[in-house]
């Protein structure tokens, strides 16, 4: 009809769309120049401001009209201003940016940017706020930044063998697995140098004057146990023989695994202390050996190295006592 104008948009069966037909139409269309998998047609036709959508189905020869409706409006996205079926043109927002992600451009010395994409693929750059790097060292006393490579003065390294929160250090970083000596008391580092405490650990290197190849015993501490502790007798962190031992100056009585005996007379043939020799020794409450002037049963009786001395007289601390037989002190 006079006046009308037409635009068409090719699909396929699917309605895929395949092509345009690049301007207004005029006269008759063929299929000679359309898409051979075109199957639709959809046009709009326009006269004036008024304008339709039609459904065209291809026929062998020609296009034929078959339906007309007002047109929906199709676009690539929400910033598309031009429909694609009529081509009008409609008024658009501003973008809208989304899901920034990281430039990983950030240095030590400033926040790095951040880049957001728009669903119609638009991109926006802005700064990353807040992430400037850290200066990052491989330990307390590196001087080159890993993230910059700024130099720094660096704290002086020590040397030797040192502990701080539970970590052993060797020559200021952090010691490898194995047992060490540390201001005179032994100390077993596991990898990265952290304190093994309370337990018995089997130790294969030893960086001290302790072979290794051996279990010792640590306590709550981390020191290794050496000495009597809770009832139990260790020498360099393992329990010791049964026999008698000088700790201190005080005799002890160790049993098997190291258990000390206490409040009463034990025979034994071992003798790890000088000045013994096999017998029978008396032992008080608190397990050390008895000497000098002990009481019993409102009674006084003299021990000398845990056994009582025979009858006569003793100077015991300036003091002259008479025993008779069994230690037993009487009266002048």
């Amino acid at each position: 009809a006079d006046g009308w104008k037409a635009y068409g948009q090719y699909y396929d069966a699917e309605d895929n769309w395949l092509s345009s037909s690049g301007a207004w139409l005029t006269g008759e269309i063929t299929t000679a120049s359309m898409p051979k998998a075109a199957t639709y047609f959809r046009i709009t036709i326009a006269k004036e401001d008024n304008a339709e959508f039609g459904l065209v189905d291809i026929a062998e020869d020609t296009v034929v009209f078959t339906e007309a409706t007002e047109c929906s409006h199709e676009y690539d996205n929400a910033c598309d201003a031009e429909c694609n079926l009529c081509g009008e043109v409609r008024e658009v927002g501003d973008h809208v940016y989304e899901n920034y992600v990281s430039n990983g451009d950030a240095t030590c010395q400033a926040d790095g940017t951040k880049t957001g994409t728009c669903e119609c693929g638009a991109k926006d750059t802005i700064v990353d706020e807040g992430s400037k790097l850290d200066h990052f060292y491989n330990t307390e006393y590196d001087i080159d930044c890993n993230n910059c490579g700024e130099v720094r003065e660096a704290p002086v390294k020590p040397e030797g063998e040192s502990i701080a929160d539970g970590i052993l250090y060797v020559d200021g970083l952090p010691s490898v697995k194995g047992l060490f000596c540390v201001d005179g008391d032994y100390y077993f580092a596991d990898w990265g140098g952290v304190i093994q405490t309370n337990g018995k650990y089997y130790v294969k290197s030893s960086y001290c004057d302790l072979p290794g190849g051996k279990e010792y015993n640590f306590g709550a501490d981390g020191k290794m146990l050496d000495g009597i502790v809770d009832g139990i007798l260790y020498i360099d962190g393992i329990t010791a023989s049964k026999g008698i031992y000088e700790i201190d100056g005080d005799y002890y009585f160790a049993d098997w695994g190291g258990v000390i005996k206490t409040d009463g007379k034990y025979y034994t043939g071992y003798i790890y202390a000088d000045g013994l020799t096999a017998g029978e020794y008396a032992f008080g409450a608190d397990g050390k050996m008895l000497d000098g002037i002990v009481e019993k049963d409102g009674a006084q009786y003299i021990y000398i190295k845990g056994v009582t001395v025979a009858p006569g007289e003793y100077e015991i601390d300036g003091v002259t006592y008479k025993a008779t037989w069994g230690g037993l002190v009487v009266a002048e």
